[in-house]
């Protein structure tokens, strides 16, 4: 089993530019290897498995980083369609390989290479550039996972990219290839064409019965329905609440009075510093200050460095003693010695913003959206526990709604997309991303959990039916059979045409000749790569495929937005190299890294032989069915 092939590349891409996707930078090494409870095995690599908690994560972790790119959610069929499980997996699988053939060749990460790292990643760094111990715990808690596992991603990734950086090491492009490749991207061709429009056509009389029928027939798979679920739900959302809430006017001034300081700009200055190791040579420094010395000029006579310049900084982004100081200065003016467990600070504050707090008039509204808000979450809360301990007893969701005077909705038929059999989009239901999939995941007959929306909403729902994806009725869609029937055969009578004129160039005839016999203009396009795809340069985006397969003088045909284009190939421009040196260059890069990724491919391949991989897909199902 080839189980690496079509990932390795993307991984040598990932190595040796630095981008690895599992990228970690950690603090300790104490407790790296203790073991934790039993977990499910994946799939096991050499002596080394993959845990089911190490495959979801890898897979939670791809499904929101291809959400973030596209800009939208991903369903699972989509994300098992586009491959995303494997590339988790494989991911997984590679890793374990270069993990063994690493501790076979002895190499060991020590406890201070792991602090190196730490204490060089800018993410866990203060105001100060200093290591920041509170940084790094909150990143664990937001990537929920212990130091240990963390710990334990870091050492992977160090003994990984010492393996894989050796394997790149060396490799070089031949110049000759670079400027080959170059030639190939880089030669664009000239053609003459006509265009044959869809409005030189007459117009084509509706199909009769049996021609509608059948070419509805040959098509249905054009006319298929979504798989469509038939729900019933409980929709318990804050907005709902909150119009039947009021806030008085005495409840909404006290909450003013209470988070005024919150509610408006903070004041805010520009403030820089210069650390001494000592109070004496700190307090030599204010000294000289008060004769008139320039702050900066000072900071690079006796530290050697220009003063660390903390730009605009409000009074929380500081630490307690330096912020206390800073604060308490006016413009233009610099400290006195400050003691922190870095040194002896002098700080200067060369601007001041003055914070500004909004009055009660100006952010009335506002604070009546929030109380509003907070209360209907509150009330949200008590009804939601309610529901559960309803239904927990046995009620139905229709006789817990009874119980606790909330709306209960049916739905007929709701799609994937959230749309109806019409294709409308369904309005009014909960957040869509997390009510669709739980929608789809619920089996026919079964009852949801009670879920919690971003919106701080609830909803459960029931499975009621289940109506699986069929051919929509010729009768329901009529008038877009007709109209696809009517563009099909304006495409056949354009094409036919389109082919006579191929076939009368082809005899001999010129394209200039055949244009004048037909009214045609003949228009010349301008010099295209293989790929263009820009309006402005070629009339088609099939053109330019179709050019790059003909001899000068050969003609083709390719479809247009408003026809076909007949087109003869009239020149080939030649690339030059040594014209373009800066792009030359380039290309050898990427072909060097395409080359140390084959080298790399290779080696994996082998590692792969040595050592064995062998998946539980019962286990991996089993993950899938929770995405």
């Amino acid at each position: 089993m080839n189980f690496l092939r079509g990932i390795v590349a993307k991984i040598f891409v990932y190595t040796l530019f630095g981008l690895l996707i599992a990228s970690f930078a950690i603090w300790g090494v104490g407790d790296i290897f203790r073991g934790g409870g039993h977990t499910q095995t994946v799939a096991t690599v050499g002596q080394y498995d993959i845990s089911e908690a190490e495959f979801r994560s890898n897979l939670a972790q791809d499904y929101s980083l291809l959400r973030q790119r596209l800009g939208r959610q991903i369903d699972p069929e989509m994300a098992q369609a586009i491959g995303l499980p494997q590339q988790a997996l494989n991911r997984l699988v590679v890793q374990a390989l270069f993990i063994q053939q690493a501790n076979d060749l002895n190499l060991a990460v020590t406890e201070d290479t792991l602090r190196a790292e730490i204490v060089g990643d800018p993410n866990f760094r203060d105001a100060l550039n200093t290591f920041d111990r509170n940084r790094f715990e909150a990143f664990l808690r937001n990537q929920r996972i212990s130091e240990a596992q963390f710990l334990e991603r870091l050492s992977a990734q160090v003994v990984r990219d010492r393996v894989v950086g050796a394997i790149g090491l060396g490799i070089q492009a031949p110049e000759v290839l670079a400027e080959g490749l170059y030639r190939f991207q880089n030669q664009r061709r000239i053609a003459d064409y006509v265009e044959l429009s869809f409005d030189s056509l007459e117009d084509i009389a509706e199909p009769d019965t049996v021609e509608l029928q059948s070419f509805y027939d040959d098509t249905q798979d054009n006319y298929m329905a979504p798989e469509f679920r038939t729900l019933t739900f409980i929709d318990l959302s804050p907005q709902a609440l909150i119009a039947e809430m009021a806030i008085g006017e005495e409840e909404l001034r006290a909450a003013y009075a209470d988070r005024s300081a919150t509610l408006g700009t903070p004041e805010r200055r520009n403030v820089s510093q210069m650390i001494f190791d000592d109070e004496a040579a700190a307090t030599e420094a204010v000294q000289r200050l008060q004769t008139g010395a320039d702050f900066a000029i000072l900071a690079d006579e006796l530290t050697g460095q220009p003063p660390v310049d903390f730009g605009l900084v409000q009074q929380s982004d500081l630490p307690g003693e330096l912020a206390q100081a800073a604060f308490t200065l006016e413009s233009g003016a610099t400290s006195r010695p400050v003691e922190t467990s870095f040194g002896w600070h002098l700080l200067y504050v060369s601007e001041i913003q003055e914070g500004e707090t909004p009055s009660f008039d100006t952010v009335r509204d506002q604070l009546r959206e929030e109380l509003l808000f907070g209360r209907a979450i509150d009330e949200l809360i008590s009804i939601a526990n309610q529901l559960d301990d309803e239904l927990a007893g046995g009620a139905t969701l229709e006789e817990a709604a009874q119980t606790l005077n909330v709306p209960v909705r049916d739905l007929e038929a709701y799609s994937r997309n959230a749309t109806d059999r019409q294709g409308d989009l369904i309005e009014g239901l909960p957040q869509s991303q997390i009510f669709r999939e739980t929608a789809f995941a619920t089996e026919a007959g079964d009852t949801s959990l009670l879920l919690e929306t971003d919106e701080g909403g609830y909803f459960i729902l029931r499975v009621d039916g289940v109506i699986p994806p069929a051919p929509r009725p010729l009768e329901e869609i009529r008038d877009q059979v007709i109209a696809d029937w009517i563009a099909d055969r304006r495409d056949s009578q354009l094409l036919e045409r389109a082919a006579s004129l191929v076939a009368r160039l082809e005899e001999g005839q010129t394209l200039q000749r055949v244009a004048e016999a037909e009214g045609l203009e003949v228009r010349t396009s301008q010099a295209m790569t293989r790929d263009e795809s820009d309006p402005a340069v070629t009339p088609s985006e099939r053109l330019p495929g179709q050019l790059f397969r003909l001899e000068v003088g050969q003609p083709t045909i390719a479809s247009a937005p408003n026809g076909q284009i007949v087109a003869v190939l009239t020149e080939i421009v030649e690339a030059d190299p040594a014209a373009s040196e800066a792009e030359v260059a380039a290309l050898r890069s990427q072909l060097q890294g395409a080359l140390a990724g084959d080298v790399l491919n290779l080696y994996a391949t082998s590692l792969e032989r040595a050592y064995g991989v062998t998946v539980n897909q019962a286990v991996i199902d089993r993950v899938l069915a929770d995405f």
